[in-house]
């Protein structure tokens, strides 16, 4: 049951479905651009979670406490998702260093981009400093999205 609510990986891109609510939209029933990155870390944690991290047992006091933050974002939008809306966000592994993983990430309503994103997020401590990720946790995410060439794509 968790597989179905955090997505599903095919080809190494994360699939992630969601819905459009009213309470995404403004006035005009469009998706209000700050829902966009909602979306996208809705997606990114379903992904850690298939990876096998449970953020909040992550971030529990002790001596191996981890958690991620946003570093940098940048953000295209194409076209406004509306109320009632089916979206898909996909995410893929633009690279991963010692502290960081760059995520490329689109929304698609069908055959029709919504807007796209590359976001680095950083491992950080229980004090809120960069440390080193888990190299298991670099495996399986590798493992289950490989690295892409950005420079192709």
């Amino acid at each position: 049951m968790s597989e179905v609510l955090s997505g599903r990986v095919e080809n190494g891109v994360h699939r992630f479905p969601v819905r459009v609510y009213f309470e995404d939209t403004d006035t005009a029933h469009m998706v209000y651009h700050a829902n966009y990155l909602r979306f996208m870390e809705r997606a990114r944690t379903e992904l850690l979670r298939l990876v096998g991290v449970s953020q909040s047992a992550s971030m529990r006091p002790g001596p191996d406490t981890m958690g991620f933050a946003v570093k940098s974002c940048r953000v295209n939008f194409r076209t406004p998702a509306r109320l009632d809306d089916l979206l898909e966000v996909r995410t893929v592994n633009n690279g991963v260093g010692a502290a960081y993983i760059d995520f490329g990430q689109d929304i698609w309503r069908n055959d029709t981009p919504i807007a796209e994103a590359h976001v680095r997020v950083v491992c950080l401590d229980g004090r809120g400093k960069p440390r080193r990720q888990p190299i298991d946790l670099v495996t399986r995410l590798n493992t289950m999205l490989p690295i892409r060439d950005t420079a192709k794509a």
